[in-house]
């Protein structure tokens, strides 16, 4: 767990307590646990350069969902539980990372099959 923390780098972006207009957060997925697909919701205070991923426990990446510059605002990306080569993952937990503007956040996810 020590080797994930040091992977993640401290959090720099909270989001717990109300969400304020267009601060840069990463809501809970929805559905979660989830099969065969969740929705991820971030919003972003201002335009950034803006990388979403998707990480097995021990850090590897399993996918990117989403690597571009984009508008404040809020933004959503949905996640069926695929690797980039498109082959399904296993059941278990993952951790969804959101990093912009120098931030970054994250969140545990869980596929059950």
């Amino acid at each position: 767990a020590a080797g994930i923390a040091r992977w993640l780098g401290a959090p720099t972006a909270v989001d717990e307590g109300p969400p304020a207009q267009f601060a840069t957060r990463l809501a809970r997925p929805y559905p979660n646990p989830f099969n065969p697909v969740t929705t991820l919701r971030f919003s972003l205070r201002e335009a950034a350069q803006t990388r979403l991923s998707v990480h097995d426990l021990r850090g590897r990446l399993v996918r990117g969902l989403r690597e571009e510059y984009l508008a404040a605002g809020e933004h959503q990306v949905s996640w069926r539980g695929l690797d980039d080569r498109g082959q399904a993952v296993a059941s278990g937990v993952y951790l969804l990372r959101l990093e912009c503007g120098g931030k970054v956040a994250s969140r545990k996810v869980m596929l059950s099959k």
